[in-house]
């Protein structure tokens, strides 16, 4: 499905709904350029996937709410994620992703979603690989619980994820801005002027982890750019790929002619 949205406007959760905006059951779902919000479930606040494939792109995922998996629970099955953001989803485990199947997550942003017990980003049970991606909340609690495995070029605000790669950035503050339209069909979070996300990629590892190029970000924008105008392209951590805006001096003052 492309350009698909998801709210289930319910104020609260009666007894144990599994997937407040999609349950998948040995099914095979693709979206891309769509929006889950508002959605409440038991688990899987957006989605819920048993045994089935669910593949997600260019795609953003705010303010669900679960008891587990504020936006995606992993039953069992794959969830391959990329380009995408999970913004201020919440549950008790796993503010954003609870993972007991197999999740990877590609060249993406989780930010400022809170578990009131475990894993504001992500509780990871099952197999969790993240690649070029940010987790980044607030809360201080923990950005993950359970066992995460990089792929590379990922950063963590608290260095729960136990990321290990010589490229991951664990402990860091990635500089985001507030979620909103950035350009493209997607809300967004910015990365400001001055991240260390930014140009952190070479350009040979724009990839996600099933080694597929990835040509844009989540808005449509083109992969690499030289985001810190150093002479080199590379591409930044995250859903958002910034691109060099040059400040304008204007000088304001009029020639005086006697």
């Amino acid at each position: 499905s492309h350009g698909a949205s998801g709210s289930n406007g319910s104020s609260g959760v009666s007894g144990f709904v599994l997937g407040g905006g999609i349950e998948n059951y040995a099914g095979i779902i693709t979206l891309s350029a769509s929006t889950f919000t508002g959605n409440h479930a038991y688990e899987g606040g957006a989605i819920h996937n048993e045994e089935g494939d669910v593949t997600v792109s260019s795609s953003t995922f705010a303010g669900n709410s679960a008891t587990a998996g504020g936006a995606f629970f992993i039953s069992s099955g794959r969830l391959f994620l990329k380009n995408s953001t999970l913004s201020g989803n919440s549950a008790q485990f796993g503010g954003a992703l609870y993972v007991r199947g197999h999740a990877e997550v590609s060249q993406s942003t989780l930010a400022g979603n809170t578990a009131s017990r475990d894993g504001d980003g992500i509780y990871a049970v099952g197999e969790t690989k993240l690649k070029n991606t940010i987790v980044y909340n607030v809360s201080n609690r923990q950005d993950c619980a359970g066992s995460i495995i990089s792929a590379g070029y990922n950063t963590d605000s608290d260095g729960t994820c136990h990321l290990n790669q010589t490229s991951d950035l664990p402990n860091t503050d990635p500089g985001l801005g507030n979620l909103k339209d950035n350009g493209g069909p997607t809300q967004t979070h910015a990365l400001l002027p001055g991240s260390p996300a930014t140009d952190r990629i070479a350009a040979v590892d724009c990839k996600d982890i099933g080694g597929n190029q990835i040509a844009s970000d989540q808005r449509g924008v083109v992969r690499p750019q030289d985001g810190d105008d150093d002479g080199a392209a590379k591409c930044d951590i995250g859903a958002y790929e910034a691109e060099y805006l040059p400040i304008l001096t204007v000088n304001t003052e009029l020639d005086e002619f006697d």
